[in-house]
């Protein structure tokens, strides 16, 4: 598994290394939802498993302490929504009952321009892909997406979850072409979870035909299952 750790340098120096491996439950990237901090619980989404209303109880822990990736320490009640953690079960002073919870905040607000590669994983016969891990264009700028995302195009009512190393992202993600997202992203900074309120695409479209043509120019008038009424011009 992977390796996290704080460091602390003098005058260039490495004097202090606190490091963490994460381990199988652990590892996996964790968006913050809500908090309660009487119940000492954190609701998040799975994004390993595209699940929402998980719930991590800490009470169960004799302690736990909480640091933003940079070092700084936190409060139960500073967590806010769409913060990622994950967390490491520790034996400190020579407790096993203390769990450390490592927080990030890489969140990235825009329009999506594209959704590339994700030809680095098994195709559908099994065989290896190329090695493109898939990317997001967000604005001006593309991120990696992690092996397992998590992403709702209604805002939270529902949520799927797509490869991110496979072909089958492109597809997963068009909804959200020229839509507005925030996307979260882990400590690798591999967007994990993507949320918008996206208009669903089709290659397709159907509709019922109003009117076929007129006596200025061929036309046909088709009111659509999103409930307009589009014109279309008839080639010759």
């Amino acid at each position: 598994g992977d390796v996290f750790g704080t460091f602390v340098l003098d005058n260039g120096n490495l004097v202090f290394a606190d490091l963490y491996k994460w381990k199988n439950e652990s590892y996996r990237d964790f968006v913050v939802q809500s908090v309660d901090t009487d119940k000492e619980r954190i609701t998040y989404i799975d994004t390993n498993a595209g699940s929402d209303d998980q719930k991590f109880d800490l009470k169960k822990y004799d302690a736990y302490s909480i640091f933003l990736n940079d070092g700084t320490p936190l409060e139960l009640k500073d967590l806010k929504e769409n913060d990622v953690f994950n967390y490491v079960e520790v034996k400190e002073n020579g407790d096993d009952g203390f769990v450390r919870i490592y927080v990030w905040r890489n969140a990235v607000e825009g329009k999506v321009k594209k959704v590339t590669g994700g030809t680095g994983g098994l195709d559908e016969d099994g065989k290896d892909g190329n090695g493109k891990r898939g990317k997001i264009t967000i604005g001006d700028s593309s991120y990696p997406l992690a092996n397992n995302v998590t992403y709702t195009t209604d805002n939270g009512d529902e949520y799927e979850k797509v490869d991110g190393r496979r072909l089958a992202v492109r597809e997963a993600l068009e909804d959200f072409d020229d839509e507005e997202v925030l996307a979260v992203r882990n400590w690798k900074n591999q967007v994990c979870f993507i949320t918008g309120d996206a208009k669903a695409t089709s290659k397709e479209q159907y509709g019922i035909i109003m009117k076929y043509g007129s006596g200025i120019r061929d036309e046909v008038k088709i009111y659509t299952a999103n409930d307009e009424e589009v014109v279309y011009k008839l080639e010759e």
